[in-house]
């Protein structure tokens, strides 16, 4: 009985060009038809270049490799204008339809140089949320899934306090103005605060204050 052997056909890189409008990307050619749009990262990881010859399982290697390069990219031009926390970003990877290897590989690569540290982001978040007291802050950066000792460790810094105690006066001085004359003003002001987060004994004694000096 006669065997007949199915030679696999050679894929060979037939030619490499560089697209008109992105620059950073190029058309591969393997026997002469078009194979996919590479990003330049990807070509530099496979060295791929005209006349190289390549097997199908590299072929889809390279794909696989487009496939996270095109991620990583989206997620730079992500947070260069919306900076996100780690948790906030593995979340947004996997409603992209990706999955949770590929998430959790992206969130190494952007941490190996620094590109997300939940750590630099709540001092950013912090200082640029100088309206809230210390609970409402803790309450927000945990939905961010910022982890609770990064978040104890920066909010308990004696600065944060006093900063805190300055928000707080102002905020109650800002209802205060609202508030009608008639109305009760110490009790309305007190649940004003409260919900905002602010500690009872601080403003028990901005109260205090307020009554001593006319305000109220």
């Amino acid at each position: 009985m006669r065997v007949i052997i199915m030679k696999k056909t050679k894929m060979k890189i037939t030619k490499i060009t560089p697209q008109k409008k992105r620059k950073n990307r190029y058309n591969i050619f393997v026997n002469d038809e078009f194979f996919e749009g590479l990003d330049e990262n990807t070509v530099a990881i496979h060295t791929l270049y005209e006349g190289k010859i390549l097997k199908e399982e590299e072929l889809e290697k390279i794909r696989k490799t487009e496939i996270r390069e095109k991620l990583h990219d989206r997620i730079i031009n992500l947070i260069s204008k919306f900076p996100k926390t780690e948790y906030e970003l593995k979340n947004y990877i996997k409603r992209k339809g990706y999955s949770d290897a590929i998430a959790e590989e992206e969130i190494v690569r952007l941490k190996k140089y620094d590109l997300i540290n939940d750590r630099k982001y709540a001092i950013r978040y912090i200082e640029s949320n100088r309206k809230y007291s210390i609970r409402m802050l803790k309450k927000k950066l945990y939905k961010k899934g910022i982890d609770n000792k990064i978040i104890e460790e920066i909010l308990k810094k004696p600065e944060i306090r006093k900063k805190e105690k300055e928000i707080l006066k102002k905020n109650a001085r800002k209802k205060l103005r609202k508030l009608k004359k008639k109305e009760d003003k110490k009790r309305k002001l007190f649940q004003y605060l409260a919900r905002k987060g602010f500690d009872y004994d601080d403003i028990y004694n901005i109260i205090e204050k307020f009554l001593d000096s006319g305000e109220l």
